[in-house]
C-alpha cells in the first residue's frame, strides 16, 4: 500500500518535530514525503528535516521564494505526488500511529471512490478540551455513491475535516477544486465536488485531531466579502455544482446577516431556508464550543440539523 504525504509548511515550530515524529512512526511508513517550505528562510531547515525523517521515506523537498499561502502551495505541488494514494497534513494536525493503515485498508477495496474519511475530533488549544464529532447516519466502512451522498448532504448538516482524509491521488488529480481561486475554504469546497461526483467511504473510528486555535478565524465582514465573491466564481466556472451546493444549503459558513449581500449580488438561489437554518446553528455552534460541555456540543450536533 504506497502513499505520499504531502506538507506545507511556513513557520509553525512549535509542532514541527511532532509532526515529524507522526509522520515516522505511522505503521506503514510513506513512499514520499513531499515537503513544501512556503517562504520560510530558516537555513538548516532542510538539513533538520532530512536528518529527522526515516530513512525509509524519500524526501521531495520544494522551497518557495516567498510566503504563497498553503492553498497556493498545494495546488501548485499536487503534480509532484507519486503513490496510488496522499494524506494532506497539516503541522499541527494529530493522528494516531495506525491512522493510515486503517484508513487505506477499505479504500483500496474500492478503486472508483474518491477519498475515506473518519470521525472528527476538535481539540481547543485555548483551554485543552476535546470535543468528539461523530457521524450516526453514517454505516461503518460503507461505500457511498453519489446520489447517496447528494441525499445525506440533503438531509444532514455536517463537515468532512481534511484531517481525517486519505485521496485516491488518480480521482484527485484528474479535476478537484483545491483552487487558490476559492480561498481557504477550497479544501472543503473540494470534498463536497469529489464526493459529489465519486462517492466516499466513512470509517467509523477516531484516528486525527484538528486543532482549533486562536487567529484561525478572520473577520466577519472580511469573510462574509471573501465568501460572496467565492460563490460568484463557483457559478461561472462550475455552475452545476453551484447550483447544487447552494440548494443543499451547504454555504452555510456564511453567517445569516449574509442575507444581503447575497441579494446585493444577485446570488438570489443561494438564499433559501436550509442555509439560513445551517447558517443559524453553525453560527451558534462557533460561538458555544468554548463554553458548554462537550454532551451540549454534541447534542447541538446531533439533533439541531
Amino acid at each position: 500500500m504506497k502513499y505520499d504525504i504531502i506538507w506545507p509548511y511556513y513557520k509553525d515550530f512549535k509542532y514541527f518535530f511532532r509532526c515529524i515524529k507522526q509522520i515516522n512512526n505511522q505503521s506503514i511508513l510513506a513512499t514520499n514525503l513531499i515537503f513544501i517550505n512556503d517562504g520560510n528562510n530558516f537555513s538548516f531547515l532542510e538539513d533538520t528535516l532530512r536528518k529527522s525523517l526515516n530513512s525509509k521515506i524519500n524526501l521531495i523537498y520544494i522551497k518557495n521564494t516567498k510566503n504563497i499561502g498553503a492553498a497556493l502551495s498545494l495546488e501548485q505541488n499536487f503534480k509532484k505526488i507519486q503513490s496510488e494514494y496522499f494524506y494532506n497534513i497539516a503541522t499541527d494536525d494529530l493522528i494516531s500511529r495506525f491512522f493510515i493503515e486503517k484508513s487505506l485498508k477499505p479504500l483500496i477495496t474500492r478503486k472508483s471512490v474518491a477519498f475515506i474519511f473518519s470521525n472528527s475530533i476538535y481539540k481547543i488549544e485555548k483551554n485543552k478540551r476535546k470535543v468528539k464529532i461523530k457521524f450516526p447516519f453514517f454505516v461503518n466502512n460503507k461505500f457511498y455513491f453519489s446520489k447517496e451522498v447528494i441525499n445525506i448532504f440533503k438531509k444532514y448538516q455536517f463537515k468532512i475535516y481534511h484531517n481525517t482524509i486519505i485521496f485516491n491521488s488518480k480521482i484527485f488529480l484528474k479535476k478537484n477544486l483545491f483552487k487558490e481561486i476559492y480561498g481557504k475554504e477550497c479544501d472543503m469546497i473540494n470534498l463536497i465536488y469529489l464526493s459529489f461526483k465519486h462517492g466516499f467511504i466513512y470509517l467509523n473510528k477516531e484516528l486525527a485531531h484538528f486543532i482549533i486555535r486562536k487567529g484561525q478565524q478572520g473577520k466577519e465582514a472580511k469573510k462574509i466579502y471573501k465568501q460572496i465573491e467565492i460563490l460568484k466564481i463557483l457559478k461561472k466556472r462550475e455552475r452545476g455544482f453551484y447550483f447544487l451546493f447552494t440548494k443543499l444549503g451547504l454555504h452555510f459558513d456564511i453567517i445569516p446577516l449574509g442575507i444581503i449581500k447575497l441579494l446585493f449580488n444577485n446570488l438570489y438561489e443561494a438564499i433559501n431556508i436550509k442555509w439560513f437554518l445551517r447558517s443559524f446553528k453553525f453560527y451558534l455552534w462557533k460561538k458555544i464550543r468554548y463554553i458548554f460541555p462537550e454532551w451540549f456540543i454534541i447534542f447541538l450536533f446531533k439533533y439541531f440539523k
